[in-house]
């Protein structure tokens, strides 16, 4: 039997204990659902996802937006993001 063979056999055996415990945990949400019926937990959550979101666009979609429309290099972009230390 080669590597490959073996590694398959492995994996097969892994997800079969793995099959038999997520069927008798049956699908149950992460969190208690009636959390969101409260203003506060739905403030912060919607908060989170503004600022995660905000955090993304000014990371990864700005640099590339500077390399297109000014014409900038790439390391030129990068550096709009970093602090000048004196």
């Amino acid at each position: 039997m080669g590597a490959a063979h073996l590694s398959a056999l492995g994996a097969i055996g892994l997800q079969r204990p793995q099959q038999s415990v997520r069927r008798e945990q049956g699908a149950a949400p992460l969190i208690d659902l009636s959390l969101l019926r409260s203003r506060p937990f739905l403030a912060s959550s919607a908060d989170g996802l503004f600022t995660g979101l905000s955090v993304i666009g000014l990371f990864s979609c700005l640099p590339t937006l500077f390399r297109q429309a000014p014409g900038m290099s790439a390391p030129g972009s990068a550096r709009l993001f970093l602090r000048e230390r004196r």
